[in-house]
């Protein structure tokens, strides 16, 4: 019983919020299907070479000083930080080199749903080994669902916005940007092992709950801010160069302000102005190698919307 209950309480709650996080990408809503295989690979592959990785890395301190409380703290705040967000990173460098990864957005969906699947399993793996009783195990689902899986989700989702930035940078700025995203995944990830192996107390850990997903969400707000911008600024210039009407354009506004009064036009088509609004901006910030698939795409989706 104890066990159907840690795997449905693991299930249940970081699905859910997969799917919200999904819905918040309002304007270029990826394919549910591939944000999915990030959360299965958080799941499965993700923490299966976490675990290993931080096995490996962790013998040397075995070897020298033994199964002390130190080298478990040690492991704890920082060999499993390294190991996990860099096992959770490294399936978003894949998605990068796709062309649907076009914006921090993307890097914030992507990431989030590989923590989220990482949560999931580390949570199931949490019950079954510490829930020895129905008091115990709840106590776990409501701190590692409110707390601990949302970590996982917010420093992976962090990396990818890096990864994002770098995506579409000068060469020798986008190790940088890895680097940093690196780093500033790992730091969350520490800060909060830290608070937690310190025993600082529910009220330190809520604050810092509180103030993480703050940041989250501002960056979230910001960039669908930014991507609206995109949209509007290049199918404006669609409009400049007579390739579509303003009236099309006011209409596409409208719709991804949900305030559009009568429907003009399928969604379909709206999906195909926004893709070309993005493909434009790609390609305006792109080196000259990718700069042509995306020009390529450019042609296509004009042809597309030709006649509007």
């Amino acid at each position: 019983m104890l066990i159907l209950i840690s795997l449905l309480s693991s299930i249940i709650p970081m699905f859910i919020y997969l799917v919200i996080l999904w819905w918040l990408d309002k304007y270029e809503r990826e394919s549910f299907g591939l944000v999915l295989v990030h959360f299965l690979w958080g799941a499965v592959g993700a923490i299966f070479f976490a675990i290993l990785g931080t096995m490996l890395l962790s013998v040397p301190l075995y070897l020298i000083k033994g199964g002390t409380s130190g080298v478990v703290e040690f492991q704890t705040v920082l060999i499993a930080p390294l190991t996990e967000e860099f096992t959770k990173g490294i399936f978003l460098f894949v998605t990068a080199l796709t062309r649907s990864f076009d914006n921090i957005t993307d890097g914030l969906v992507y990431g989030g749903a590989i923590g989220l699947g990482f949560g999931m399993t580390e949570n199931f793996m949490y019950f079954i080994s510490y829930g020895e009783t129905i008091e115990q195990l709840f106590t776990l689902i409501i701190l590692r669902t409110a707390f601990t899986g949302l970590v996982h989700c917010i420093s992976t989702a962090t990396f990818g916005v890096f990864i994002a930035i770098a995506k579409f940078s000068y060469d020798k700025r986008k190790t940088m940007f890895v680097i940093l995203g690196y780093l500033f995944a790992v730091s969350i990830h520490s800060f909060w092992n830290i608070s937690v192996t310190l025993n600082a107390g529910v009220f330190v850990s809520f604050l810092f709950m509180v103030f993480a997903i703050t940041i989250f969400t501002l960056i979230f707000i910001f960039s669908l801010s930014n991507e609206r911008k995109i949209i509007l600024e290049e199918l404006n210039d669609e409009v400049e160069q007579n390739y579509l009407s303003q009236t099309f354009v006011d209409y596409v506004n409208k719709r991804i302000r949900k305030k559009a009064d009568k429907k003009l036009f399928d969604s379909h088509t709206v999906k195909n102005a926004v893709i070309l609004a993005f493909r434009k901006h790609q390609a305006r910030h792109s080196d000259s190698s990718e700069r042509t698939k995306y020009l390529g795409d450019v042609t296509l989706y004009r042809e597309k919307l030709k006649g509007l």
